[in-house]
């Protein structure tokens, strides 16, 4: 009996083993293949029930990979694969990508001036929108000159940079800045 009971749970061990593993492989294919949605999951594990993600919308003639209302304000969120070390400056057109190579990387975030004034006459917030540029694959993320309204982070580095923030936004608000935007971009399907 005492036999069985050993290789029963030898077993459990090691089909734990194996379903981990699994896990891990579909992660990293998630991060590979679907950036974007490995970004929207994490999101999903980290909120609170008030707080809402938004996924592809489009908003006048910005469109965003993804917005997070949260009581700390609402963040744009533009999702790159990159791997490797990721190297900017905020202010400068190029960064730096190096993996096994050296590669230029167009500043994701020079359009972002543009797509927070877009954002805030649809959603009648005007301070408290952040723009982030979430790195799913990047090794190391080193940007200069971060202000707080532009940051770039590694996805595994998203939740602390959204604790940073200070609660801004009071529940009644936050019904009516989603309402804002679902409104907004259902009018662009028209």
């Amino acid at each position: 009996m005492v036999i069985v009971i050993t290789i029963a749970i030898l077993l459990g061990k090691r089909d734990r083993k194996r379903e981990a593993k699994e896990q891990a492989e579909k992660k990293k294919d998630m991060l590979e293949t679907n950036p974007k949605q490995a970004v929207i999951q994490y999101l999903d594990n980290i909120r609170h029930i008030s707080e809402y993600t938004f996924i592809d919308v489009k908003l006048n003639k910005s469109s965003y990979d993804c917005l997070f209302l949260s009581r700390k304000g609402l963040f744009i969120i533009y999702v790159l694969a990159n791997e490797g070390i990721v190297n900017g400056d905020v202010n400068e057109e190029n960064w730096l990508n190096k993996t096994h190579d050296e590669y230029v990387l167009k500043n994701p975030m020079f359009s972002n001036k543009r797509d927070i004034e877009d954002l805030s006459n649809v959603s009648t917030l005007r301070t408290d929108i952040y723009s982030l540029t979430v790195f799913t694959r990047a090794s190391e993320v080193n940007v200069i000159n971060g202000y707080e309204e532009y940051q770039a982070v590694k996805l595994s580095e998203l939740k602390q940079l959204i604790d940073t923030y200070p609660d801004a936004i009071d529940e009644n608000d936050l019904v009516i800045y989603y309402n804002n935007i679902v409104n907004g971009s259902s009018e662009e399907e028209l």
